[in-house]
């Protein structure tokens, strides 16, 4: 089913241990490169008050069974010899997903990726990006977004074959726009194993620490089964040093890595990109990374592709 909401002139008043969380200020911290070193009180202050201002949302998709769009555009599943690319891209909008097509052809560091997870979609864009480049794909919209009057939602792209999908709805509704977000989850068979990618696109800075531990958790409680190889990967909105290091000991805690720790600041926000910030991430399990990166000069979208190259763990 689908819930709709009567747009509002005047939004909540956020709660007071969310407005705590949103004014941090990201200080220094050792061993990270210099675009992440810039004070952040202004972004946070500006993202509060763009947060009220933008208050309606015109559809909510809460139906765990869709709606659901998918394709098949893999002519012949890869060969897989225990290595993998694994490619998390928030095409903001999923407004230049012609220019995002270019970057995946002319770009070394994501072209011939194994698997592609995408955010901010909408169906039409999900499916042509997929068509293009030659990939199986599935993808939930989350919610009609208010900006565009689009599907906006996550999709999973694979070389390989997609034996089952499904979407797993967030906790907690946003308090200004009434929405919920929801993850594509897909089940991947390469070779002669499987694996369950999730691509994410958590709440926005609303939402505090532990409630967005607690969305993370939903993601690693819905997975079913004996899923040794698992990864998880998209815009995860971690504001704040502290909610990068909450997500990096839970997802400790339930066996995962992050591949991509390290890369830096993989979003620009504001006027001019002046604020640089590290939203995206991939976590893994049973695997070992080989390497990880980030296009800094992909220009589809205020988020920047990360990418990691991950190797199977050899049982015991």
């Amino acid at each position: 089913m689908s819930t709709t909401a009567v747009r509002c002139r005047r939004a909540p008043d956020l709660p007071v241990d969310i407005l705590a969380d949103i004014v941090q200020i990201r200080g220094e911290r050792p061993g990270t490169d210099e675009n992440m070193r810039k004070p952040r009180a202004a972004f946070l202050v500006a993202m509060v008050l763009v947060l009220l201002a933008s208050c309606s949302v015109r559809k909510t998709y809460t139906d765990p069974e869709g709606p659901v769009y998918s394709g098949d555009y893999c002519p012949v599943p890869a060969e897989f010899t225990g290595t993998l690319k694994v490619v998390s891209y928030n095409i903001a909008l999923g407004e230049q997903t012609g220019l995002a097509v270019r970057e995946f052809w002319e770009t070394p560091e994501i072209r011939d990726a194994d698997i592609i997870l995408l955010q901010e979609m909408d169906a039409a864009g999900a499916g042509a990006l997929a068509e293009s480049l030659g990939y199986d794909y599935v993808y939930y919209p989350s919610v009609v977004h208010v900006k565009h009057g689009k599907d906006f939602g996550t999709a999973v792209l694979t070389r390989w074959c997609i034996t089952s999908h499904r979407k797993v709805v967030l906790p907690y509704e946003d308090p200004v726009r009434k929405s919920r977000r929801a993850i594509t989850v897909a089940e991947i068979g390469a070779g002669d194993q499987l694996a369950i990618v999730m691509s994410v696109h958590t709440e926005t800075a609303w939402m505090n620490i532990d409630r967005r531990v607690a969305q993370a958790d939903s993601l690693v409680r819905s997975l079913v089964g004996d899923h040794r190889y698992a990864v998880v990967g998209g815009d995860f909105n971690t504001f704040s040093w502290d909610a990068i290091d909450a997500l990096d000991g839970f997802f400790e805690r339930a066996g995962f890595i992050r591949a991509t720790e390290g890369i830096g600041s993989t979003a620009r926000w504001g006027p001019l990109g002046l604020f640089e910030l590290e939203l995206d991430h991939i976590y893994t399990r049973g695997f070992d990374v080989v390497e990880a990166g980030k296009v800094w000069e992909a220009q589809a979208s205020d988020h920047k592709p990360v990418w990691a190259v991950i190797r199977l763990q050899e049982t015991e």
